[in-house]
């Protein structure tokens, strides 16, 4: 433990005749065979290079080397000195940071400009949370946007939190009648009106956004009355899954081969960094982020970086072998579009081939409701 040496655990046959051949040029210490093709012994720091050097030529398996001695120690020590100096600098920054106002969070608007807001607000006050005062920050909005009837204005963190409530329009306040719009294509099957002058009749084809029902009835003068749109339209839909298939085509995979990539960082700063040459030629990437708090105080969080090696193989199939596959999967696709209440009438499917290439059309053709106000 006080030597600066390195521990070699290594694995491999022959060892006594490679061993006099490593003693030759490199002197070694505490030599133990532990099976017959596994040993450990120490050798120098400056020799552990030409030491790794004879082991790999000699196809023998380095399984672990550990590095003794002063030299280790006086690394550990330094390397704590670093952590305690970018454990103290981060709470510097985070301590300057939280006097400013980072964010800008507006709530309860609906015809006022968000970004006009929060641009008036940076142009006239400062983001010092010490320097600002929020009920100046009131008054000021009321005067400068008249849509505004009251506003609070709160810290929260670095974040300033605006609530408007903004004064109703003469329309809100009397209301408007609005007509009843389709909210789908499809053929017309039953009307139920409730109130209002149709616009369509049963077998007529309506386009999304076509009115059904205007929101007025004739009085006994032939007179426009404003009254609320309101009847249930019943309709056919057609609802479309298609599916392109290719008679070849690639498929990717993983190999199962991977490299992991890993950093730990104390408030943001980087303190270790393990990182791997990337060598796939084709790849894919994952990384998370996890807490390593447990029994620590401080945030310590590991970055974990995953590369998967991907292969990619030429995949030869005719669609009339998986004919019934590719309509299921069309089949899947146009179900997907109905809603809870449709009522499905028939089903149908068309295919349309070309070079290499199939298509497939499946349609389900459904009763729903289409009437609605946009």
């Amino acid at each position: 433990m006080i030597r600066n040496i390195c521990k070699i655990k290594v694995k491999g046959l022959n060892q006594e005749k490679y061993i006099n051949r490593i003693i030759k040029d490199i002197k070694i210490y505490d030599y133990d065979r532990i099976s017959k093709d596994e040993f450990i012994f120490g050798v120098e720091y400056s020799d552990l290079k030409k030491t790794k050097k004879i082991l790999i030529e000699n196809n023998f398996e380095i399984i672990e080397i550990k590095k003794l001695g002063f030299y280790k120690l006086f690394l550990n020590f330094f390397s704590s000195i670093g952590l305690i100096v970018g454990f103290l600098l981060s709470l510097m920054l985070i301590f300057f940071q939280n006097i400013y106002i980072k964010n800008y969070q507006i709530v309860g608007n609906k015809d006022l400009s968000t970004k006009e807001i929060i641009d008036f607000i940076k142009d006239n006050f400062v983001s010092n949370k010490n320097k600002i005062n929020v009920k100046d920050v009131e008054i000021s909005l009321v005067n400068e946007f008249e849509n505004i009837s009251y506003v609070s204005v709160i810290i929260k963190g670095q974040t300033l939190v605006v609530n408007i409530k903004e004064k109703l329009l003469p329309s809100e306040i009397y209301g408007d009648f609005s007509p009843l719009f389709a909210l789908f294509d499809g053929k017309i099957t039953k009307v139920e009106l409730v109130s209002g002058t149709l616009n369509i009749k049963v077998g007529d084809i309506v386009k999304k956004g076509d009115i059904l029902v205007f929101p007025y009835i004739l009085d006994s003068q032939g007179r426009n009355k404003e009254v609320e749109a309101c009847a249930k339209v019943y309709a056919e839909t057609w609802n479309m899954g298609v599916v392109e298939y290719f008679d070849k085509y690639y498929e990717t995979t993983r190999t199962g081969k991977k490299i992991e990539n890993s950093e730990v960082t104390l408030c943001g700063l980087e303190i270790y960094k393990n990182k791997k040459e990337n060598k796939f030629k084709l790849f894919e990437e994952e990384s998370y982020s996890q807490d390593l708090n447990k029994n620590i105080i401080l945030p310590f969080k590991l970055n974990k970086h995953i590369i998967y090696e991907l292969e990619s193989v030429l995949i030869e199939k005719p669609f009339e072998s998986v004919k019934e596959e590719v309509i299921d999967k069309a089949r899947l696709n146009a179900l997907k579009k109905l809603l809870k209440y449709d009522i499905v009438i028939k089903e149908f499917y068309s295919t349309k081939s070309s070079v290499g290439i199939t298509i497939v059309n499946y349609v389900i053709t459904a009763e729903r409701q289409i009437g609605g106000y946009l």
